[in-house]
């Protein structure tokens, strides 16, 4: 009897370890396929895509100053700001746990990610915020120069 318990046991977990192994493959073919999708669609429709990206530059410079500085400030404190490590922790951990790895075996690697990508987005936000943005939006620069202080 406790034999046969032990057998249903192990056989339930082998279930639950294929069932598993099996999502994680599914999710990595699909994303594959999508990201195969999303790139042709790329290569295909650059004049489209760079009509789209000027649309929405000029729609931004549109927009009064002080909108201009809430969405850059908004933008740049959510993927670079002090709460922004908790934020990127999680979404790190839900894409581990898409593919199957367990948060033990990449904390570590989150950790560093975590503690280097901000602060490279935040110096390239920053170059282009002082670089580009000074020639298109003067005034802006003018509110985010303030708001700095």
């Amino acid at each position: 009897e406790f034999d046969e318990k032990l057998q249903e046991i192990g056989s339930e977990i082998e279930n639950e370890q294929k069932a598993s192994l099996l999502q994680v493959s599914a999710n990595a073919i699909t994303d594959t396929i999508v990201g195969v999708v999303v790139l042709l669609g790329i290569v295909y429709n650059k004049e489209k895509l760079v009509d789209y990206f000027s649309d929405i530059t000029g729609g931004f410079l549109n927009l009064s100053n002080i909108s201009q500085a809430f969405i850059l400030l908004l933008v740049s404190d959510t993927l670079v700001g002090y709460h922004s490590a908790d934020g990127w922790d999680s979404v790190l951990k839900m894409i581990g746990n898409h593919y199957g790895l367990e948060p033990e075996a990449t904390e570590e690697w989150i950790k560093v990610f975590v503690a280097t990508v901000p602060v490279g987005l935040d110096v390239l936000f920053k170059f282009w915020v002082f670089k580009k943005l000074r020639k298109l939006s003067p005034s802006t620069q003018v509110i985010l120069d303030d708001i700095g202080r």
